[in-house]
Parts: C-alpha cells; structure tokens; sequence
C-alpha cells in the first residue's frame, strides 16, 4: 500500500488558487503512483525539508530513453513573460539519462521544468504539462496528459483551444472537452472526452458524459445529469461501432433525482432508478431492480421487472416469467400493493399478497398462495381460495365464494348461492312465498362446507330476532311444549294427553251409530245406523220398548195388540271434528352459518397468532390454528380440531367431524350417514363451552341477520321456528255444523260429553280410544223410519193404520 503525505508548512511561497504547492501535490502524486516502490513522504517544511531529503528519493518510471517524469511552472514570470520556476525553492527529479542532481537550499533548479544540461531537446516533454489557455496572465489550472511512450501528447486527454474559466470560480478540467462560460463561479469538475457540463458546481467523469445544471453530478460514458441537483451513475459501452440507440443511456431527467444503472431513467422530482434498464416516472417514485419500473407519483417498485404503475402503488417480488405477457409483479391500480412474485394488485385500492396472488378490481384483496380476488369488494384469505363475484369473500384453503356478496368460511367451503333465496316453511312444507328479509335472503349466503362436506356451527346462543338463528336449546324447548300435545277426556274422566304423534280413534259403541271421515280431510260425521237397536225409546210420555210402544194418554202398539198413536223418529246430526298436525323441525334444519368476520388488533399487549397446522389460519392476537385446514379467528379464539373454525375471541372449536345431530323424535344424537345428521368436517364454533359439576358454564353468541334455510343442511332462523310453533300451536280446530270453532291444543282441551242421556261415550283408562253408542233408554220427540211416524200424538204408518190419542184408525187393516 502506497502513502504520501505533504503538508505545507513554508509561508515564503506565492500562495494562489493555482500556486506551485498545489501542482507540485499533482505532480507529486503522479510520480507517487508511477512508482513500483514505496515511497514515503512525512510532514515536512517545503524550503528545509524537501531538500534535505529529496536526493535520497527514488521514483521508477518508463524506461524509454531518457524522458522527463514531471515538468511544471510556477508563478514566477520573468522578462519574457514566460513562467519560469524560482532559482532556490524548486527540485528537479533525475531523467534515466540524466545525472542525479542534489539541490541545497542555495541550488539554482527547476523543480518541474527545469532542463539538465545532458538531457537532449527532443525529450523534454513532460509526462503532465500545465498549459496557458487564456490571454489575461490568469493563472494556469488545465493539465495535459502525455503519452508514456512518446513524445506527443494524447489526443482525446489534451486539453482544447477553447477552454477556459472565469477568475471568480474552480474548475477542474481533464480531457478534451469544453465547459462554457457560465459568468459566475463554476467550481466544475470534468473529467473525460468530450465531456459537457452547462451549469455551475456539477461534476462530469467519463466518456460524453453531460450535465445539463447545477449541483449535478454525471458519472459513466454518456451518462447525462439533466435536472437541477440530479445524479446519473452508469456506463453504457460501445457496441462495434455502431450508433447507440435512442435512449441507450444512463439519464436522470428530473429535478434532484437519481439514476444509478445502465440505462437507467428518471423523469420526475426527487425519483430514484437503481438498477439495469431502471425506469422511475413520477415525482418521488422510486425503483429498484432490474428493469423494474414506477410510472406515478410516490409509486415504489423493487425487484426484477416489477412494476408499480398506479399512483402511490407499490410492487415487491421478482421471478419473471419471460414467455407469459405480462407475467411480472404488477401493482397497477392507484393506491395499490402488490407483495410475492408475479403478484398482481391491478385494482383501485386493490390488495396482493403471495406468490402469484390476484388482487383484479377496485378495493379487492388477495391473501395466499395462487389466491384471487376476481370482483370488486372480493376478499380471499388462503391457498388458492377464490371470490368470483363483487363483495364475496372466501376463507380458507381452496375456499371458494361464486355468489354476489356470499361468503365461503373454512376449507374447501364453496358460497354459491344468491341473494333473493326462499327459505323453506315448515307449514307449507315447500319454499315460502313471503317476502320479508327473514324469509328471503338480501345477501349471498354464508357457506362453512359442502353438500357433502358439512360442519355445525356449535356455542350458538339462541336467537331473538326473526333473522336469528335458533340453536338445539330452542329446537328442544319447542319439542318439549309439543310433546304436551292436548288431553281428551269423556265427562271429564279419563283425561289424558295426546302427542304430535298420538292418534285419537273414534268408534261407534254399537251398531246404531256411524262415524265417517273424509279420505282428504279431518272432518268426522255422527249418526245414527239406518237401523238401531235399543231396549226401549221413550219420546215424551210415549214409551216405546220390547213390549211394544205406548203413547201417553194414546194408542199403544205392543206385544198385546196396538195401543192407538204413532210417532217420527228422523236423523241426529254431529258436528265435523278436524285436525291439522305438522311435522317436527329436524335437527339439520338449525344448520345456519353467520356472516363473514374480519378482526383487527392492535396495542402493545399484542400477541402473535400460532399456526400449527397445515393450510391453517389464525387471526387476531393469540389466536391459535393446531390442526390441518383449520381457522381461528379472533382474540383467544383457538381451532384445535381439524377443518375446525373458531370465529370470534375466546371461541373454541373442538368438536372433530362425524358427530351425530340431536334428533327430537328420539330424543337422543342419531347415527345416520347423512351429512345433513352427521358432520362431516370440523365444526365451526362461535363460542366456548365449558362444564362445572353438572352446569354449563358456556360463552355464547347469537347469529343474526340468517335468512331461513332452504335444504336441509341450511341453518333454520326464529321466523321458521315460529311458523313451526304456529302450524302446532293452535294444534286443531273444532266445530260442529261449521260453528262455534275453537282451537285444540295443550292449553285448550277436548272435552266429549253426550248431549243427553240418549249417547253414552266412554274412554279407555289407558288409551286414546272413545266409543258413542245409544243409551238402552233413548227419549226423542219423533222417530220416523220411511214414512212412519211416531211422536207424542202416536203412531202415523204411511199408507196403513193410526195410533193416536184420537184413537185408532186401521187404516183399512185388520185388527
């Protein structure tokens, strides 16, 4: 490692902006760094010690025949106004063919031009010349360069006629080049051929490098400084020789930007291109990357070929893919970001994040591997999770949310119904025709599976809201009023309750009653046989019996003859009896999801989310995902099993697929192979439970805003298990003749009751069966049977012999 140290220390010298201490530094160096051995030169006075220890100096140089190293003037001008050096205060370093010269402070030499008396003419060129350029005596600053070799001096290295400076400013000028007069102080550097530099305080280094103004600095070949305060950093080398191609140059166009790369650009303020091919436009953009490129305002770029082409967007990631159009890290929508490789941000707002994740429309967001979020307003958190349409949402490995405003939650769920949905009524037992939004869906639905891939959503609290959903606690309190059914009693005896599945069965004591029901209704018909038999009937005083009949106060027809009266006996007519029941709700029927979460934390409490699984998410602070496909969403929420989803803080999900649904029929979890009664993935929880003894001790949450469900693995809402209620309570109506209708149910009672003591009904003790029959002793005004009458007057035969209390009248028949 070379060192050369000179300090000035003699005061004796013309001091000037161009005095001989500054070229002697020049020359000095020059010799210094020509030299293959180290020299060293301390701190040391320029008149006493220069001199006492320059004879023991050594410089090596070119060992062509007998060449001068270094020549220089200083100030000193002599009669002939040529600048000749001071005769006592200057050194001369030794030719090869020169003897060694020793200079004392009384020696007469010239320290840099000073020509020895064996040196021959032709060799006195200099290695570095200082040159007059100017006609004013102003002092001297260009330096010309020599060839090594020979004695002409380097074309392209030699200074030009026309250069110059003005005598308030500092330039420094190698080359063959010009800087104009800029009238005022230039303070320039310029170093290269055919370097241009227009404007004051600006450097140029290299082959038609340009600075176009001030405080600006060009450094490579052709490199161009345009702006005020710009820099351009960066070569572009010859190709044979050939014209470069338009635009083929390290440019810094804007006003305080930055260039740094071959061929790289800036066109707008304070913006900043490192990089090969490097490209910024926009104010304050900055790129960063091969061939990365920002073309607005405040848009950053990094990374091979990205691109930030939207205002404040901002593309990070590489990998560009040479045979896809396009196919680079894209953040194209104003205020957007896209962050992986080849990640694409291309809406307004719009957000990428992953390798090859899509962020297309306006406010759109994409989180996950190969994710996308096609529409505007879509949001997809997950490997490859999909959202087609405007305001979907999908969460969730491989989920997937086609409907306008659906939303897919958990793994492999698919969202794809739409608004405007029916829900399915339980009275009608097919989709409603209301239209209220409990009964029909404003938004696309919330999926958390398949048809074949079910979860249950579990730690539901029951709704309270038409659009609630209803949890298993509801369905059973509704079972348990159900099960009460309604008594049926005979004279108030024998009462007992008859279930939604009780059957009440009517029949006629003997055979002098008929009962009938019609094959599509629930109306009964009561009457007498068209022949009954009895052991006596009495109508007022009138007594008929085995014996015969007898008319009070008339005719009598018995065994002993006919005692004079007849009477009508005509048809009792019953009331119609209906019933209507409904089907119990199942199980499936609760199956409802709720809508999509997203959850933000922030504070310095903060704690990070764990994933354990794989494909598994977890957000929100101490969220915790420990199994396969699964999520935990919230504050503490925790996904433990796998395909489990925890939504919401402090909700667990730990119920494992293939748990059998709550039947209220059985009364117990059945075990079908159907995924509407058997999961099929891990349920989605929205609470916690938890059990001290034998109480539950659970943190629950309501899911609102449910439509009705449809199939039979939707959610069921509080508006259908109200009309559930309604189609049950009241359970039936009864009227006779079409009046006097009231309902049958657990709180109103059937009572059967005769009318008089010509019906007798009975109930057995411990059976729902009620038997009507003709008392042995019947009481009416009139029996007819065909054209006979008999009542209180007597008996009237049609066509034959009377019985009356006017007396007898055989009717032409013998007696």
């Amino acid at each position: 490692m070379k060192k050369l140290h000179v300090t000035q220390k003699a005061n004796n010298l013309k001091v000037s902006r161009y005095s001989f201490v500054r070229v002697f530094s020049l020359a000095t160096a020059a010799t210094f760094l020509s030299n293959v051995s180290p020299v060293y030169a301390k701190s040391f006075d320029i008149i006493e010690k220069v001199l006492q220890s320059i004879e023991k100096a050594t410089a090596t140089y070119s060992q062509g025949k007998d060449k001068t190293i270094v020549s220089t003037y200083d100030n000193h001008i002599n009669s002939n106004d040529s600048r000749l050096s001071k005769a006592n205060n200057l050194m001369a370093l030794n030719t090869a063919s020169a003897q060694k010269v020793n200079i004392s402070a009384a020696d007469s030499a010239n320290l840099m031009e000073k020509t020895l008396l064996d040196a021959e003419e032709k060799y006195k060129k200099s290695l570095i010349n200082p040159r007059s350029f100017v006609d004013n005596n102003e002092d001297t600053v260009i330096i010309d360069v020599s060839d090594f070799s020979r004695n002409n001096l380097i074309t392209r290295m030699s200074r030009n006629a026309g250069l110059q400076r003005n005598t308030d400013g500092t330039s420094v000028v190698v080359g063959n080049g010009r800087i104009p007069n800029t009238g005022g102080q230039t303070d320039n550097v310029a170093i290269g051929y055919e370097v241009k530099i227009k404007a004051v305080d600006s450097v140029a280094v290299g082959y038609g490098s340009e600075v176009d103004k001030k405080f600006s600095v060009a450094v490579g070949h052709l490199a161009h400084s345009v702006g005020q305060g710009s820099i351009a950093i960066g070569g572009e080398g010859r190709q044979d020789a050939n014209p470069l191609p338009p635009g083929a140059r390290t440019i810094a166009n804007g006003e305080e930007s930055i260039a740094i790369g071959r061929r790289a650009k800036t066109n707008s303020e304070a913006s900043i291109a490192l990089g090969s091919n490097a490209q910024a436009t926009g104010d304050f953009a900055i790129t960063m990357g091969s061939q990365a490129q920002t073309t607005r305002e405040d848009s950053i770029a990094i990374g091979h070929m990205a691109h930030a082409l939207g205002k404040s967007s901002i593309a990070l990631g590489s990998e560009y893919n040479k045979t896809g159009e396009k196919d680079y890290t894209t953040a194209k929508g104003d205020y957007s970001t896209a962050l992986g490789a080849v990640s694409k941000a291309l809406g307004y707002g719009s957000l990428a994040v992953g390798h090859r994740a899509y962020a297309v429309d306006k406010d759109a967001i994409s989180m996950g591997f190969y994710s996308k979020a096609n529409a505007e307003g879509s949001i997809v958190v997950g490997a490859r999770a999909e959202a087609v349409q405007k305001n979907s949402s999908a969460f969730g490995t491989d989920a997937k949310a086609t409907a306008v405003g659906s939303i897919a939650l958990g793994a492999s769920s698919v969202a794809d119904v739409s608004s405007q949905a029916f829900g399915f009524d339980p009275l009608l037992k097919k989709a409603t025709t209301a239209t209220s939004s409990a009964w029909k869906s404003g938004q696309g639905a919330v999926s958390v599976g398949t048809l074949d891939k079910t979860r249950q959503i579990i730690n539901v609290a029951a709704g309270s809201k038409d659009t609630d959903a209803v949890n298993v606690a509801q369905l059973k309190s509704l079972q348990t009023y159900v099960d009460k059914g309604w008594k049926l009693s005979v004279n108030g005896k024998n009462d007992k309750a008859i279930g939604i599945d009780g059957t009440v069965d009517l029949a006629a004591g003997s055979a002098n009653l008929t009962l009938t029901k019609g094959e599509k209704d629930n109306n009964i018909k009561f009457d007498l046989a068209r022949s009954i038999t009895v052991d006596k009937i009495q109508t007022g005083d009138n007594t008929l019996d085995a014996t015969g009949l007898v008319i009070a106060n008339g005719p009598k027809i018995t065994t002993s003859g006919i005692d004079a009266g007849g009477k009508k006996i005509r048809a009792i007519a019953n009331g119609d009896i209906s019933a209507t029941s409904t089907d119990a709700v199942n199980g499936s029927q609760l199956y409802q999801s709720t809508r999509g979460l997203k959850v933000y934390s922030h504070g310095m409490d903060f704690i990070d989310p764990r994933i354990k699984g794989t494909n598994s998410i977890a957000i929100g602070s101490n969220a915790a995902s420990e199994n396969q496909n699964a999520i935990a969403i919230g504050t503490d929420a925790k996904a433990s099993v796998q395909n489990g989803i925890a939504l919401g803080s402090n909700s667990i999900a730990d119920v494992e697929a293939g748990v059998a649904g709550y039947d209220p029929i059985t009364k117990e979890n059945v075990n079908r192979q159907d995924p509407a009664w058997h999961s099929t993935l891990g349920a989605l929880s929205i609470g916690r439970s938890q059990k001290i003894g034998n109480i539950e001790y659970g943190q629950t949450r309501q899911i609102v805003g449910v439509a009705a469900g449809t199939k039979d693995t939707d959610a069921v809402n509080v508006a259908q298990l109200k009309a559930l209620q309604d189609a049950i309570y009241p359970n039936w109506e009864l009227s006779v003749d079409g009046k006097n209708k009231t309902n049958v149910n657990a709180d109103n009672p059937m009572d059967l009751a005769a009318g008089s003591a010509n019906l007798t009904l009975t109930k057995g003790e411990k059976d729902n069966k009620v038997k009507f029959d003709l008392a042995r002793s019947v009481t009416v005004d009139k029996i007819q049977t065909g054209n006979n009458i008999l009542d209180a007057t007597g008996l009237v035969i049609g066509n034959g012999p009377k019985i009356t209390t006017s007396g007898i009248d055989a009717g032409g028949k013998k007696i």
